[in-house]
C-alpha cells in the first residue's frame, strides 16, 4: 500500500510542479494564459508532464494505472484548444511506442475527454468556481467508466480493482489541480484589479488638481486665435488657424474627461426615460456606425430612473462608439433594454474583435485601449459615470467573438419608494 501511494505521490508532483511553474509565469506577466509565449510553454510543459506521467506509472497486480488524462484535461481547459491538441499528440505517439493493447484503451479514453472538452471550452471560462471542479471531475470520470467493461473483458477480475483506484486517485488529482489553478487566476485578478485602482486613484487626483489650471489658458489662446482668424479671413494662414482652434477643441474635450472621471458631479438630477435617451444616443452615433457597415438593433420599453440626461447620455455614446470601432468590417450591434423586477437593464451586444480575459480586466483603467490611437478616456469615463449614478456595468467579452456590456440601475419607481 505505502509503494502505490507514493507511485501516486510521484505522478501527483510530476503535474503539480508545472502548475506551480505556471502560477510564476502568470504571477509576473499579470495575464491569463493568452500570449503566445505562455501557450507554448503551456505545450511545453504539459507534454512533458504527460509523458513522464506514462513513463512512470502506478504499478499494480493487476495492471498498471497513470494519471496521463490530468494534464491533457488541464492544458485543453486552460491553453485552449491547440494547446491541448499538441498534448494530445504527444501522448498518443508516445503510447503508441510503448505498445501494449493499452494504447487501444488510451485513444478511447482521449477521444471521450476530447468531445467533451470541445463541447464546454468556450463557456468553461464563465462558469463558477463549483462549477468548474464538478464539469473537470465528471469529464475525468466518464472515459474510466466507459473503459471498465473493455478492461474487464481484457484482463478479468483485476481490472475493476485497477479502475476503482485509478477514479479515486484522478478525482483527487483533478480537484488539486483545478483549485490550484483557479487560485493562481484569481491572484492574477486581484493584482491586475490593484494595479486599476491605484492608477485610477493617481489619474484622478492629477485630473482635480491639473484640468483647471490648463483649461484657463486654454480659453484665453483659444479666444486670441479667434480673433486673428477673423482678422485674417482672406489670408493664406487662415486655414492654420482653424486647424490651430481644432485641435484646442480636442484638447478640451479631453480635459472635460478627465474632469468627468477625477469628479463626476451629478449636476442635475431628473427623472430620465431610457427609452428615450437610448434612442438618442442612437442617433447621435449613427453617422459613424453607416460609414463602419454596422447595422444598429434596439428594443425596448419606456422605463424611467433619476439621473443626470447629459451625463448618462455622454455614458452610451462613449460605449456604443467603442462598441462600433470594434467591428472594422462591419457587423451587428444589438441594444435591448429591459425591466428586471426593481431594476431597468440595458443590454448592449456587439460582434466585434472581443477581447481576452487580461483585456477585459482592464478594460476602464486609465489609458488602456485595445486601439492603437486610442487613450482610454471613453471607456473610463463610461464607468465613472455608471458608478457615480449608483448603477451598475459588467462586461462580458470573447476574443473574436465580440462584447457584451450589461447596464443597471434602479428604476425611478423603486426609487420614490425609498424615499
Amino acid at each position: 500500500m505505502l509503494e502505490l501511494i507514493e507511485d501516486y505521490l510521484v505522478n501527483m508532483s510530476f503535474i503539480l510542479l508545472p502548475i506551480l511553474l505556471c502560477q510564476s509565469l502568470l504571477t509576473r506577466d499579470h495575464t491569463c494564459f493568452e500570449t503566445k509565449k505562455q501557450k507554448v510553454l503551456l505545450s511545453i510543459i504539459f507534454s512533458v508532464t504527460s509523458l513522464l506521467c506514462l513513463s512512470f506509472p502506478v504499478v499494480l497486480e493487476g495492471g498498471i494505472l497513470d494519471l496521463r488524462l490530468i494534464p491533457f484535461i488541464v492544458a485543453t481547459l486552460y491553453g485552449g484548444f491547440r494547446v491541448g491538441l499538441i498534448v494530445l499528440i504527444t501522448s498518443l505517439l508516445y503510447r503508441f511506442y510503448l505498445g501494449g493493447l493499452g494504447f487501444y484503451i488510451s485513444i478511447v479514453e482521449y477521444l471521450i475527454v476530447f468531445l467533451l472538452l470541445l463541447l464546454i471550452i468556450d463557456r468553461y471560462r464563465s462558469y463558477t468556481f463549483a462549477k468548474k471542479l464538478v464539469t473537470s471531475s465528471v469529464i475525468c470520470l466518464l472515459p474510466t467508466l466507459v473503459g471498465i467493461p473493455v478492461a474487464y473483458y481484457l484482463f478479468g477480475i483485476e481490472a475493476l480493482k485497477v479502475s476503482v483506484i485509478l477514479i479515486i486517485f484522478t478525482q483527487l488529482s483533478i480537484l488539486c489541480c483545478i483549485y490550484i489553478m483557479e487560485s493562481t487566476l484569481e491572484k492574477v485578478r486581484i493584482i491586475i484589479e490593484l494595479h486599476k485602482l491605484e492608477k485610477e486613484s493617481i489619474v484622478s487626483h492629477l485630473a482635480a488638481s491639473v484640468s483647471h489650471e490648463v483649461r484657463n489658458p486654454l480659453t484665453v489662446t483659444k479666444g486670441f486665435l479667434q480673433l486673428l482668424k477673423e482678422k485674417n479671413k482672406n489670408s493664406e494662414d487662415h486655414q492654420y488657424f482653424t486647424m490651430a482652434l481644432d485641435e484646442l477643441k480636442n484638447a478640451e474635450l479631453i480635459l472635460s474627461d478627465f474632469l468627468t472621471f477625477a469628479k463626476p458631479a451629478i449636476e442635475s438630477i431628473t427623472t430620465v426615460d431610457m427609452y428615450e435617451e437610448i434612442q438618442r444616443s442612437i442617433n447621435v452615433i449613427r453617422p459613424l456606425a453607416n460609414l463602419s457597415n454596422v447595422n444598429i438593433h434596439f428594443e425596448g420599453k419606456p422605463l424611467k430612473f433619476k439621473g443626470d440626461k447629459q451625463k448618462i447620455h455622454q455614458a452610451y455614446v462613449n460605449i456604443l462608439k467603442n462598441c462600433i470601432e470594434a467591428m472594422p468590417k462591419g457587423g451587428n450591434l444589438k441594444i435591448s433594454l429591459q425591466d428586471n423586477e426593481k431594476y431597468l437593464e440595458i443590454i448592449i451586444k456587439d460582434t466585434g474583435i472581443g477581447m481576452s480575459q487580461s483585456q477585459l480586466l482592464r478594460l476602464g483603467e486609465p489609458f488602456f485601449s485595445t486601439k492603437e490611437t486610442g487613450t482610454g478616456l471613453g471607456m473610463m469615463v463610461a464607468f465613472s459615470i455608471i458608478k457615480s449614478m449608483g448603477g451598475t456595468l459588467e462586461v462580458s467579452s470573447v476574443l473574436n467573438g465580440g462584447t457584451t456590456f450589461k447596464i443597471s440601475f434602479l428604476m425611478v419607481t423603486d426609487l420614490t419608494k425609498a424615499h
